[in-house]
């Protein structure tokens, strides 16, 4: 039996539906790639995020132009999608999907992020 695989954005277990997600596939929870979205040059954030998610994570215009033809490191990449998906409504990429809990609200979502030992008290929702 193949270990769980856990989307490491939102949380999901993308190889309960799919064993064999990996790099390149889309997450059906929250539409990232891993390899691909979590692949951030801060020359390319504000195109990407706005300017109120980038101060709520504490990124600054200064820290942008020193850092800005650097690879954001995984870890803060996957934070800053995982903030912006969670305050754009955390919704389903597929909302039609097979995959979508019955029950999708904050506890769910509480739950779901606990598979990536992420605690739903981070985000202020």
């Amino acid at each position: 039996m193949s270990k769980a695989r856990f989307c490491k954005v939102c949380g999901f277990e993308v190889s309960k539906h799919d064993p064999n997600f990996g790099p390149g596939d889309i997450c059906m929870c929250c539409g990232s790639e891993e390899g691909f979205s979590d692949d951030i040059v801060y020359a390319n954030i504000n195109n990407l995020f706005t300017d109120s998610l980038l101060q709520e994570v504490g990124i600054t215009s200064d820290f942008i132009e020193k850092y800005l033809y650097e690879v954001m490191k995984l870890d803060g990449a996957r934070k800053l999608l995982r903030l912006k998906w969670i305050r754009d409504g955390y919704k389903w990429r597929y909302e039609s999907g097979r995959y979508k809990s019955e029950s999708w609200d904050k506890e769910a979502l509480r739950k779901q992020l606990l598979n990536i030992n992420v605690a739903i008290e981070d985000y202020n929702i």
